[in-house]
């Protein structure tokens, strides 16, 4: 029961753990394109997002218990919370947006090994899948804007 809760709340957990680390106030200092969300959009979809990808990964496991789906799942969950390092910590923008790349490349494994298993926990994962991918032009205009 208790692992059930941590696998449901775990990536808006550690999200918040990096937010603590890392400063956003950057992307208000940055050139952006037309189509860029506002800073106070992000914490709202993350969260959504979030804890989307939390009961899908509670119902693989409720499903299976440990599979090859829930490794990379927890692979690219590490991507993604690293990403924010790389383009507000250290500013490697161009570097953040092959980070994306890779972590869309994961996304879509899980997203197929996740359907494998339960389409629901697979369906669950699209809108992370397309936030990413947004997220992914704007880092690249970022990176021609600045």
């Amino acid at each position: 029961m208790i692992f059930s809760i941590f696998l449901l709340f775990f990536p808006l957990l550690t999200s918040w753990l990096i937010s603590i680390f890392v400063d956003t106030s950057l992307y208000t200092n940055l050139v952006l394109p037309s189509f860029a969300p506002s800073s106070f959009v992000f914490p709202i979809v993350w969260t959504v997002l979030y804890l989307m990808m939390g009961y899908s990964s509670y119902r693989i496991y409720k499903k299976s218990e440990t599979t090859i789906a829930q490794v990379i799942y927890f692979i690219q969950l590490f991507i993604n919370l690293i990403w924010p390092f790389f383009f507000f910590q250290y500013q490697f923008f161009t570097f953040s947006a092959l980070w994306l790349l890779l972590l869309i490349i994961l996304v879509i494994g899980t997203i197929i090994l996740f359907f494998q298993i339960d389409h629901t926990s697979g369906y669950l994962l699209l809108p992370y899948l397309f936030w990413i991918t947004f997220a992914l032009f704007l880092n690249i205009t970022i990176v021609i804007l600045n």
